[in-house]
């Protein structure tokens, strides 16, 4: 696995100024045709080299179906949506939900997309009670103020 990922990625190499540009210089080395991964080492240096080829073969498979999602007892399709973590949930649900529209003008007309699951409801339920508890410190520390330093 080490050897695939190492001799099939994306990886950064540097940075490069050009005039004003500063740029991050990456190498590519992911295959184009899934035959290309044969030629992927598994063991360089002193003696022969081991290839993929050498100890298996390639084909263009997907792994055997462990899992699928039902909605309303159909079959369907999970995609779920993640944020960064300096990103705020409640823009990023926001942001989904304004895009709907604009999602399904891109996949064909028998595809339904829809929202179907938001975790945003416990973030919105947090910053209720810290807002609630908040007003409560306040009207609080405000009461015994006033009935303890008459002030």
């Amino acid at each position: 696995m080490q050897a695939l990922t190492s001799g099939n990625s994306i990886q950064p190499a540097g940075n490069a100024d050009i005039g004003t540009t500063h740029t991050l210089v990456t190498t590519d080395s992911t295959v184009i045709q899934i035959s290309d991964l044969l030629s992927i080492p598994l063991k360089l240096g002193s003696g022969a080299s081991v290839y993929i080829r050498d100890v298996g073969s390639v084909s263009d498979s997907s792994d055997l179906l462990a899992g699928y999602a039902l909605l309303n007892g159909k079959r369907t399709i999970y995609i779920p949506v993640t944020k960064r973590p300096d990103a705020s949930t409640l823009t990023v649900v926001q942001e989904v939900r304004r895009n709907l529209g604009r999602f399904q003008s891109l996949v064909p007309e028998d595809i339904k997309i829809t929202y179907e699951f938001d975790q945003s409801a416990y973030v919105r339920a947090a910053l209720s009670s810290v807002m609630r508890e908040a007003i409560i410190g306040a009207l609080l520390t405000g009461l015994t103020l006033l009935l303890f330093l008459r002030d």
